[in-house]
């Protein structure tokens, strides 16, 4: 199963992206995969990566990503299905370089 996620961050080169994304891989306690990196057209860069999580019922899934993403950010806006396809959505990300944070899951994507 896999979270797909993305960051809106305000750093000025890749450089810094790069060491923003390390300390929210750290936060998260989370290893990330793919990832993209790419300038944003209103400043800044976006990051695009997703997480690898084990085979496990639906519900526990949603569960993990939510708690991996209450680990770096807060006030998040849940949109979406959580039956099948569910989307969280913070701009109080815990830190800093990070405008907003978001991620999607798929139950058709999480079919092996």
């Amino acid at each position: 199963m896999q979270s797909k996620w993305r960051l809106i961050c305000n750093t000025k080169n890749e450089t810094s992206t790069r060491k923003v994304v390390s300390w929210i891989a750290k936060e998260a306690g989370a290893r990330l995969t793919n990832l993209e990196i790419a300038t944003y057209h209103k400043g800044g860069h976006t990051v695009s990566f997703a997480i690898d999580h084990s085979d496990m019922a639906w519900n526990d899934f949603v569960i993990e990503v939510i708690e991996l993403g209450q680990r770096v950010a807060y006030g998040w806006l849940l949109t979406g299905s959580v039956n099948d396809d569910l989307d969280g959505s913070s701009s109080q990300p815990r830190v800093s370089g990070v405008e907003a944070i978001f991620w999607h899951l798929s139950r058709e994507d999480s079919k092996s």
